[in-house]
């Protein structure tokens, strides 16, 4: 039985769509995270995305991992430590993984204002989430 040209091609980009519905709690290349957006880990004990700690302004923006679990904001990792992010919405920042598999955090402007700069193997496609517990 042969199938009509119309269902192989609507078969196709159905295909080709899959990969896009099912990276919304992963990191990758060409979707940013941007402020209010964060990955959770598969079992939902971990957070990743923008915070502001309370003793610090509510202007200042870090990029970090968290308990979710527990009621006071418990962070276990920062990685723009030196550098937060302005909390503004005309200058909100960035989370980039690109195709080079580096993290890369940057300001409105485009400006880097943390990057992992690990070096990585071209040509494989990169992504990323927080692992299971």
């Amino acid at each position: 039985m042969a199938w009509s040209p119309i269902i192989r091609h609507a078969s196709l980009l159905l295909l080709l769509l899959l990969p896009l519905c099912l990276a919304d709690d992963r990191l990758v290349p060409g979707k940013p995270l941007y402020p209010g957006s964060t990955i959770v880990s598969n079992g939902g004990s971990f957070a990743f995305g923008y915070f502001s700690p309370s003793n610090s302004t509510p202007a200042k923006l870090y990029l970090g991992i968290w308990y979710t679990n527990i009621s006071q904001l418990t962070v276990v990792w920062v990685a723009n430590r030196e550098t937060p992010a302005t909390n503004a919405t005309s200058s909100a920042p960035a989370l980039s993984l690109t195709n080079t598999s580096n993290l890369v955090l940057s300001d409105a402007d485009g400006g880097v204002l943390w990057t992992t700069d690990v070096a990585g193997a071209a040509g494989f496609p990169a992504t990323t989430g927080l692992a299971a517990e």
